[in-house]
């Protein structure tokens, strides 16, 4: 099976679980710098004491899962 990388969508939507809000629209245009610093100003209360490379792992790990997994998510039983 291949896996689909994260569009850019995918990845401003899961920052929206970790963020308070999302990556801007133009995020992908930061350096790393950059987006680390904006996820630290911007982490929700209860991920503020993890590193901000580590929300970033798990912004981006759940904007793959959902890109990979949107069939089985979007069905209709």
């Amino acid at each position: 099976m291949t896996r689909l990388l994260p569009t850019t969508n995918a990845v401003r939507w899961a920052s929206g679980h970790f963020l308070t809000n999302e990556l801007p629209m133009d995020y992908i245009n930061m350096n790393d710098k950059q987006v680390l610093e904006y996820i630290a100003f911007h982490v929700c209360e209860q991920y503020e004491n993890d590193l901000p490379e580590v929300v970033w792992d798990m912004i981006e790990w759940l904007a793959e899962d959902a890109v990979n997994n949107i069939d089985r998510l979007t069905a209709t039983i």
